[in-house]
């Protein structure tokens, strides 16, 4: 007769366990590696989180659905507020003849 291969009770339970304590590692380290994203406004690094945290879902670990949701929602904003910035800068070399950083209005350079 075939039977479902199994884990002597003490193993089983030493495995839940540990099995538990990973995924609470996973979700601290995808909610301090979040923070971090959102406080250097970093859409590229909240992006690649976003699908960490999907993946970690899939897997058991308790990431919230609304935490992942919030991500993209700020991720995208970040990409805007970015490529606004990246416009006036081309709009600032095109029709002022100067390029500005972005940290700032200090002049780089201008056009002759």
């Amino acid at each position: 007769a075939l039977q479902d291969p199994a884990l002597p009770d003490a193993d089983l339970k030493e495995a839940l366990e540990l099995l538990s304590q990973l995924q609470e590692q996973e979700q601290a380290i995808f909610e301090e590696r979040l923070r971090h994203a959102k406080g250097d406004r970093d859409f590229r690094a909240m992006d690649a989180l976003v699908v960490r945290g999907r993946l970690a879902q899939a897997s058991g670990v308790n990431i919230s659905e609304k935490t992942i949701l919030d991500a993209q929602a700020v991720s995208l904003a970040y990409q805007k507020e970015e490529q606004y910035h990246m416009e006036q800068e081309v709009h600032d070399t095109r029709v002022l003849g100067e390029f500005k950083t972005m940290k700032g209005n200090e002049t780089l350079f201008k056009m002759p």
